[in-house]
């Protein structure tokens, strides 16, 4: 098919920086394992379509070994984009794709309160997929070209996360 991967999809919680500072102070509850997340407001995205499974939750706290918690509260929104602005306004906890939070996590906007052992590899992963039929103009090269570099940087941002396989 000639489909090319580029990067897969890694999810992980990501909260305020002042909430994690507060759950450290004793001033919330504490933020330290997955459990503790009972806690806590979970902002949850629910478009209801069947792919939002893979970026749920629930599915995150079976892996980490709470299948049966339930958070202080649920806030569910229909975008990843809400989710991540919940995050960042304060309002819980989020489960965000790695790949769209690393820029914040880097310049500390958001943290990951379980650091790298709360990320969980999700089920879907980012392809470069050839259009059949497209001729291989210069500037369709140079677009491609832009793409892979931009996903070699989002790989070591990710520590080399594959692209789940299809």
């Amino acid at each position: 098919t000639g489909a090319e991967p580029m990067f897969g999809e890694l999810l992980t919680p990501v909260a305020r920086p002042w909430l994690v500072q507060q759950a450290a102070q004793g001033q919330v509850p504490p933020l330290r394992s997955a459990a503790d997340l009972a806690g806590h407001a979970l902002l949850e995205e629910d478009d209801r379509l069947p792919s939002s499974g893979g970026l749920s939750w629930r599915r995150w706290l079976q892996r980490m070994g709470q299948p049966g918690l339930e958070p202080r509260r649920w806030i569910y929104l229909n975008y990843t984009h809400q989710q991540v602005q919940g995050a960042l306004s304060g309002q819980g906890v989020a489960l965000a794709r790695l790949a769209l939070v690393h820029d914040l996590l880097a310049r500390g906007e958001l943290v990951e309160p379980f650091g790298p052992a709360g990320r969980l590899p999700g089920l879907a992963g980012y392809w470069l997929v050839p259009l059949p039929g497209a001729r291989l103009t210069p500037e369709l090269q140079a677009f491609i070209a832009w793409v892979r570099d931009e996903a070699a940087a989002t790989r070591a941002a990710l520590g080399d996360a594959p692209a789940a396989s299809q």
